[in-house]
């Protein structure tokens, strides 16, 4: 499963980012250190009767501006940090939606929950699956899906 579910990740990624933003990724190996810093984090929560899961999205500074100047159509320097962080969760929540769709099987069907755009923490403990996103060659952040526990 862990394989199919990068692939649907991989899918929901390039889907959304070359119909609604303009832009074309390519990826790279697992998520890691670089030499570029993410600025910016965005999550979304998916929950199943069995299982929960979290898809965490890593962004660089220049990457976030870039997403947001193209879906605003805005000069990127003129993107305040507030509509940043909105088309961040925005985009969040569109990945997560395509995502849920490759993954809803038979008698599993998941939830998504509402996307936010916080601080950068931590790496998790034990991350499902990750890719690192590139454009045009260089770095532009991470995607990491994690099993988490349901709360009940």
């Amino acid at each position: 499963m862990r394989q199919e579910w990068l692939s649907a990740m991989k899918s929901a990624i390039s889907e959304v980012l070359e119909t609604m933003f303009f832009i074309v990724v390519d990826f790279g190996g697992a998520a890691g250190p670089s030499s570029t810093p993410c600025s910016y984090q965005s999550r979304i929560d998916l929950v199943s009767q069995q299982q929960g899961a979290r898809i965490t999205m890593r962004f660089t500074a220049p990457f976030a501006l870039a997403l947001s100047s193209n879906f605003l159509s805005k000069d990127e320097g003129k993107v305040p940090e507030e509509e940043l962080k909105d088309v961040l969760k925005e985009l969040t929540n569109m990945i997560g939606g395509v995502f849920k769709g490759h993954i809803d099987k038979g008698s599993t069907v998941w939830f998504l929950g509402i996307p936010v755009c916080e601080a950068l923490s931590s790496l998790p403990a034990g991350p499902f699956a990750s890719v690192s996103v590139h454009l045009d060659g260089a770095y532009a952040g991470d995607v990491i899906l994690e099993v988490i526990p349901l709360s009940r």
